[in-house]
């Protein structure tokens, strides 16, 4: 396979970039080993996502999010395989703002986790946690906008001194299957989904973390 497309994606003054494409159209076939990949790479920490036709639908046609402003978008495809089609529709962008929010007041006394069970679900941010159910699923608030996540990230880096959020590497990202969710935003506040595969290394996220919150009767 070889490069057939390749441009840049340019946002000034930008931290964090997540792309959304308004068609992506991948040749070749998965099942004979000729399909095309879509490569995303950040040209500021080297980030790279790679995904088939297959990923790309789980990804609701959405990259995973990159850290920098400057991120370059290829196809590489195999000879005579067919169309490959790549266009962009927006992008979902964060940005240091400059002002300070905070709720710890004129004190941050929080203390870093590292827990393998927890992730960020994206694009609210709230905190969502994996349990040992027989999916290995996902447990979040309903409020934290209910049915509408489209993946969650582990490992997340410190946010930047001026509050931009900082991602992951694609590696630690996951698509969330929208057809999995169930939630109830009102007295009972609750949001269970689960996630594919990521796209780069095939793993789940309990094979890549190796832990999930076990689920007990309530007091």
């Amino acid at each position: 396979d070889q490069v057939v497309i390749s441009f840049p994606v340019v946002f000034a003054g930008v931290d964090l970039i997540q792309i959304h494409f308004s068609e992506v159209q991948l040749a070749g076939s998965i099942a004979d080993g000729t399909e095309s990949t879509l490569r995303i790479t950040s040209l500021y920490d080297g980030g790279q996502q790679l995904m088939n036709a297959r990923h790309v639908e789980q990804w609701k046609n959405r990259s995973a999010y990159f850290n920098g402003n400057e991120i370059l978008v290829e196809v590489l495809a195999y000879p005579g395989t067919g169309i490959n089609r790549v266009a962009i529709d927006s992008l979902l962008v964060g940005a240091s703002s400059g002002i300070q929010e905070t709720q710890c007041g004129p004190t941050d006394d929080r203390v870093p986790s590292r827990d393998p069970r927890v992730a960020r679900l994206m694009p609210v941010g709230c905190t969502s946690w994996m349990i040992n159910d027989c999916g290995k699923c996902f447990l979040s608030a309903g409020h934290c906008g209910g049915g509408g996540g489209s993946s969650v990230q582990f490992n997340v880096p410190f946010s930047t001194a001026g509050g931009s959020l900082v991602a992951p590497p694609p590696e630690d990202q996951y698509a969330v299957d929208g057809s999995s969710y169930q939630f109830q935003n009102s007295t009972d506040d609750w949001q269970y989904f689960g996630v594919f595969p990521n796209s780069n290394t095939g793993l789940t996220p309990y094979q890549a973390m190796g832990a999930a919150f076990d689920l007990v009767a309530p007091p």
